[in-house]
């Protein structure tokens, strides 16, 4: 515990509670560049202290759920809403007290910023950022953002006038082009700090019966694809487990990995492990025994051994799609927000790995366009290959002064 005269060296606000890789690849990142001398904000008791044992916690909520009001409906939402904000308030003299002591304050913003989950999701973070700069934090960075192309204009408005100092930094090109015409300010570009993400080595591989039968299948003569559904309302997921049903039926020669990306232990927020066992409780027994499904929670770590073993993926999350990517494996993508395109468009120069949903649904599966890729593995490998050390530095930028 610090005393109350000892310097902190950093506080970090999360993007939210933990149960998407994403976030807890990012902030795994975070922490481990941040160091031992290191502040949370946590959402709720103790939601992020195994990630960071070393760590002081503070509560922004009190001892109440943050995410409390996604399991209301009507009136019981708006005061469960006004609730969490007053909670909030009260512990403005809190946070105060923290930030007369640090030297750093980052915000991971990841796809928060633009209010596309929530206008009090990102409020929150932009007063938090308002707040440490007026308490004369030296360094104030929001990093790793992405921004859509319909943000709220609340949200603008307040990122538009945060101070000058306050760095916000884009982890990918067409973020910043939105960024830069809606804020008008000075927007620093990076790429994703997953990229940044070191397995750590464990004497046994929680994992190692899932890659023991990638092993298998493939001296089988079978291909391994690795397979993703994002569980949000982006699209229509009923429809992609159907034609995720389809490719993996008519694909015999390959073998699949269902993995899942994000899994909440809420109402109204994605449950993967769920959409993902929809894929396999609909397949045929033939086509069910050549698939693994791998439940959420694993280790980071243990599953990048996973995603080497694969020969190919598809995903609709982007945080997967990076862990694959560093393993030195393309993966081709069901894309939204337009963050995918930043990333493989302009980071890889591989805008054939993003999917046609559209072209998919007409077809009623994504065989063709996954045959069509896996034809031309060699290629796309070796554009992964070259360009993932350029994102590695570049992803470094999201901590450079």
């Amino acid at each position: 515990m610090h005393s109350h005269t000892h310097r902190i060296h950093a506080c970090l606000l999360p993007p939210s509670i933990p149960g998407s890789v994403g976030d807890e690849k990012a902030m795994t990142v975070c922490i481990r560049r941040l160091g031992s001398d290191l502040v949370i904000f946590n959402y709720e008791h103790e939601s992020w202290n195994r990630f960071a044992p070393g760590a002081q916690f503070i509560s922004q909520f009190g001892t109440t759920q943050a995410t409390a009001y996604y399991r209301a409906k009507g009136m019981r939402k708006i005061i469960a809403v006004v609730a969490t904000i007053v909670r909030f308030v009260l512990r403005i003299p809190a946070f105060c007290k923290v930030f007369r002591r640090s030297r750093v304050f980052v915000i991971l913003g990841m796809d928060i910023m633009d209010g596309h989950y929530g206008l009090f999701s990102a409020m929150h973070k932009v007063f938090m950022a308002y707040l440490a700069a007026w308490m004369n934090v030296p360094r104030v960075d929001i990093i790793n953002c992405s921004f859509n192309d319909h943000p709220s204009a609340i949200v603008c408005f307040a990122l538009r006038h945060l101070p000058n100092r306050v760095r916000i930094v884009a982890r990918e090109p067409v973020s910043l082009e939105r960024m830069k015409s809606r804020l008008h300010r000075p927007i620093d570009l990076a790429a994703d700090i997953a990229f940044l993400f070191e397995p750590t080595a464990h004497d046994r591989n929680s994992l190692q019966d899932h890659i023991d039968w990638a092993k298998r299948e493939k001296a089988a003569g079978r291909s391994i694809i690795g397979l993703n559904l994002a569980d949000n309302h982006n699209y229509d997921t009923k429809a992609l487990v159907r034609m995720s049903v389809m490719t993996i039926e008519r694909m015999a020669s390959c073998s699949f990995v269902l993995i899942p990306h994000a899994t909440y232990d809420r109402d109204n927020l994605p449950n993967e492990n769920r959409l993902m066992h929809n894929v396999l409780a609909a397949l045929s027994p033939e086509a069910a025994a050549r698939c693994r499904c791998i439940d959420l929670p694993w280790d980071h770590s243990d599953m990048q051994a996973v995603l080497s073993s694969l020969d190919f993926a598809m995903c609709g999350r982007m945080h997967l799609l990076i862990g694959i990517l560093s393993a030195g494996r393309p993966a081709c993508c069901i894309a939204y927000q337009g963050k995918f395109k930043g990333l493989l468009s302009d980071y890889l120069h591989t805008p054939e790995l993003l999917i046609d949903v559209e072209a998919a649904a007409k077809e009623g599966s994504f065989v063709s366009q996954l045959e069509e890729r896996m034809g031309d593995l060699p290629r796309l490998a070796a554009a992964v290959a070259t360009e993932i050390p350029r994102l590695r530095a570049l992803a470094e930028k999201n901590f450079e002064a």
